[in-house]
């Protein structure tokens, strides 16, 4: 009886860390703006030379585009934009602009398979009156709040969760084909039973991330996005894997292996490692790292499974077979797990402060539970005392449903903290406070607007101020940005109705910020948001 409350305490343990973590609000997705020229916003003395986006990882080669359009929504040129080597930076050449306001728009798919677009102002000119873009601008650092869409977190649970049963279940009659053939026909109806779910929940994935990325593009070039591009061949590959698994499995051990390869391989085409600087280093980690964790949910999924013929001599034997693969499973997800944190967050930088450190926690406490788990059933397994052990392999079973849970949300996060320009709205009691610093760069002169909307029933207000707080020297006491009032000339629907900027070089160092605005209306009553953020200088030097 203990040991099953402990089992239940574990599992209940979990849930409320996860629970915690999912409490966290929003979360960047997918790489994100690292630095905006012109930025947005922005005014310039004079015309700039080009327009330039670098984004935190690798975006894809095709169909990206920038476009710039002048008041009177022309476009300035119809030359095509360029992109660097290192396929984080993107390139437009303007002709000379005349003093007044433009339109940047941008769209780009990022090479971990998520799109980027969005449009942001700046003004050329001294003289030209400031035209502010807030809800545009908002675009360019697009955020997911994890407690809402839950239909597409429940749709990448189920991807992710038959996945790894499916594919872990396959591998069994790699490792322990004895227990394939003690009961053919059950062997078979649950593989199958796997392979239809795992088709629909990959098809419900695939829906929903071509929906979105093809939003805007023509028939053509949707068509070079499923053949030109990672996340199309990914889904491409993925698709007929699957399909051909309704006639290959279960035919030959070798034609097994190779279907697990083919569907495990598509699926590291599309995420986090395609995004990374040198992607085949990552993709073979991310490989070895889905491979193992098919192998130890498999070796779980047959225990439970063939656990009533635990004492009947042609099947209790491979139950050693498979708690030993478990382990070396785990092993295998520990290191693939650590370099592939080590790389994605550039030696664990920041990774703390992000929810994508806050899920890798939590998936961490998950698989340290399953490492105790899991030595207990070894335990038992290599004792012969299987009593109330089935207890145990629920608890198992609960753990890796909970571990690809987190792993759905986990893969779609951004792993690196938010550098480049920081976008920040919170509504307080019905005040909508908004917070832009672009460039967002150290010892540089950058630009910081705040807009505020009170809605309806406005009184005006009384002051209105922005702090900065050096988090990396608690000794260093906060600056206040000098903000002036900007005359809007928005739509009169516009969510704000006061706007206020100031430039200049009120970011002295690199590191970790916290922003505070205040807003107190003629009543004295005040409405505070704050909000941490990162910068670092070009480069990635640091301060010394």
């Amino acid at each position: 009886m203990r040991r099953l409350c402990f089992a239940r305490v574990c599992v209940w343990f979990l849930l409320g860390v996860v629970g915690c973590f999912f409490t966290a609000g929003v979360a960047s997705g997918h790489a994100t703006i690292l630095r905006v020229f012109p930025a947005p916003d922005s005014r310039l003395h004079e015309s700039p030379e080009a327009i330039v986006l670098e984004f935190n990882e690798r975006v894809e080669r095709k169909l990206f585009s920038i476009r710039v359009y002048n008041d009177k929504g022309l476009p300035v040129t119809t030359e095509p934009p360029t992109m660097e080597a290192d396929r984080r930076t993107i390139r437009l050449d303007v002709p000379q602009l005349n003093n007044g306001w433009y339109t940047v728009t941008y769209r780009v798919i990022s090479a971990d398979g998520h799109p980027i677009r969005g449009s942001y102002v700046f003004t050329v000119g001294t003289e030209t009156e400031a035209k502010i873009g807030y809800s545009s601008a908002t675009k360019l650092h697009e955020e997911h709040d994890i407690r809402k869409n839950a239909a597409y977190w429940a749709i990448r649970f189920v991807y992710f969760s038959s996945l790894l049963a499916l594919a872990g279940w396959v591998s069994v009659r790699l490792i322990a084909h004895p227990l394939a053939v003690f009961d053919r026909n059950r062997f078979r109806r649950i593989t199958f039973t796997l392979l239809i779910l795992h088709l629909i929940g990959f098809l419900l994935l695939a829906w929903n991330d071509l929906s979105k990325l093809s939003e805007g593009y023509q028939a053509k070039e949707r068509v070079e996005m499923i053949f030109g591009t990672f996340v199309g061949i990914s889904y491409l590959i993925s698709a007929l894997a699957i399909l051909s698994g309704f006639f290959v499995l279960l035919r030959r051990t070798w034609s097994d292996g190779v279907w697990l390869l083919a569907v495990i391989g598509a699926k590291g085409l599309n995420g986090h490692a395609m995004g990374y600087r040198i992607p085949w280093i990552t993709f073979v980690l991310d490989v070895l790292h889905a491979a193992a964790a098919g192998a130890w949910v498999g070796a779980v999924l047959a225990v439970t499974l063939y656990w009533r013929y635990r004492n009947d001599d042609k099947v209790a034997p491979h139950f050693h077979v498979l708690s030993n693969w478990a382990l070396a499973a785990i092993v295998a997800l520990v290191g693939t797990g650590f370099c592939m944190a080590l790389l994605y967050t550039n030696g664990f930088t920041n990774w703390i402060d992000t929810l994508w450190g806050k899920l890798l926690i939590a998936k961490t406490v998950s698989v340290l539970f399953v490492v105790g788990v899991g030595a207990l059933l070894r335990s038992k397994i290599r004792k012969r005392q299987t009593f109330r052990s089935r207890t145990w392999l629920i608890a198992d079973i609960a753990l890796y449903l909970m571990i690809a849970g987190i792993t759905g949300v986990l893969t779609y996060m951004n792993p690196t903290s938010g550098m480049g320009p920081v976008f920040w709205h919170e509504n307080v009691k019905g005040v909508h406070i908004a917070a832009i610093i672009t460039p967002n760069e150290p010892g540089a002169t950058n630009q910081f607007n705040v807009s505020v909307g009170t809605g309806r029933h406005d009184e005006g207000f009384k002051k209105v101020t922005l702090r900065l707080t050096y988090l990396d020297d608690p000794e260093m006491a906060p600056i206040e940005v000098p903000l002036e009032r900007v005359p809007t000339n928005g739509s009169p629907q516009s969510l704000y109705n006061y706007h206020f900027s100031k430039e200049g070089a009120y970011l002295p160092f690199d590191g970790k910020w916290n922003l505070e605005v205040r807003f107190q209306n003629m009543n004295e009553v005040e409405y505070v948001t704050t909000k941490n953020f990162f910068n670092e200088r070009k480069g990635g030097e640091q301060r010394p």
